[in-house]
């Protein structure tokens, strides 16, 4: 998180994109009348819209003996004792509003969340165009004393708090204009850390037939800068129990009766009875446990 706090009016430099143009610099080694050198400062601020419009190759001239690559070279921007063939010129009174740039990503090598977050908030590749936004959004006094350009002349501190860091214009010594000691201040804290998915390896995965019965997530942090191997511990245990009674019954009753007329004897009647009565039961039974 970035909060910028109050601010006046500095002289600034910094230029729109779309009014700056390559021009022949050799062998007049100027801009066009009308036009003058892009600075060190406007190229870091417009360095990838630069770069991208540039040979992979190409060295193109600068203000003050200054250079910039193109991306063959990584963008560099650098003084160089060469003398290119084109220079990038914008016009000495702009027509257009300077516009926020859209800055490339920096990248730096690993090391503690401390000394990285240090290193990083104290590159002026970093401050300077936080003052450099704070200024397109209004703030003014976005530069320390005895400096004129946004992002010059800035105090970094640590906050009394882990994490956190505090940007600032120098205010010390005198200076003229209305409150251009309150000199504009940033504060810097939640940094996010993010794998990159390219570099980022996890081994061989072997696919398994097998049911998948749980699953356990853990946090595994490797405090150092060699490749580690860590064991996660996954226990499971299943037991079941449960019980099913069913029971039957079933009772019937048969009667027949017949009667018979004998000749001579009389009159006979028979009668039968089947009865039955049948129960059973059936239990199944189990459990289960799950750890």
């Amino acid at each position: 998180m970035i909060m910028a706090i109050y601010a006046g009016n500095v002289f600034s430099e910094n230029v729109n994109m779309y009014e700056v143009y390559q021009q022949p610099f050799f062998p007049a080694r100027n801009c066009f009348p009308g036009y003058k050198l892009l600075t060190a400062d406007n190229a870091r601020a417009l360095q990838n819209w630069l770069v991208n419009r540039m040979g992979v190759w190409e060295i193109t001239a600068l203000a003050d003996g200054w250079t910039i690559s193109g991306s063959g070279h990584k963008g560099q921007i650098k003084v160089d004792n060469t003398v290119p063939i084109q220079a990038w010129c914008t016009p000495v009174t702009p027509s257009l509003k300077p516009m926020i740039p859209n800055l490339p990503p920096v990248f730096y090598p690993e090391s503690s969340d401390a000394i990285f977050e240090w290193f990083l908030v104290n590159k002026e590749s970093f401050f300077k165009p936080l003052s450099l936004l704070a200024h397109y959004f209004g703030y003014g006094w976005a530069s320390g004393n005895y400096v004129d350009k946004v992002g010059q002349g800035m105090i970094i501190s640590r906050s009394t708090k882990p994490g956190e860091y505090l940007i600032k214009g120098y205010n010390e010594g005198t200076c003229d204009g209305y409150r251009c000691k309150d000199r504009l201040s940033i504060e810097v804290d939640n940094f996010n850390y993010l794998i990159d998915s390219g570099k980022f390896n996890v081994g061989s995965i072997t696919a398994s037939e097998k049911k998948r019965i749980a699953s356990k997530s853990v946090f595994i942090t490797n405090n150092s800068d060699t490749q580690q191997t860590s064991t996660v511990a996954l226990s499971y245990i299943v037991l079941s129990n449960w019980s099913k009674t069913d029971s039957y019954a079933y009772g019937q009753k048969v009667t027949s009766k017949n009667k018979f007329k004998w000749p001579f004897v009389g009159e006979t009647e028979l009668a039968i009875e089947v009865s039955a009565n049948q129960n059973w039961a059936s239990l199944k039974g189990g459990a289960i446990l799950k750890l």
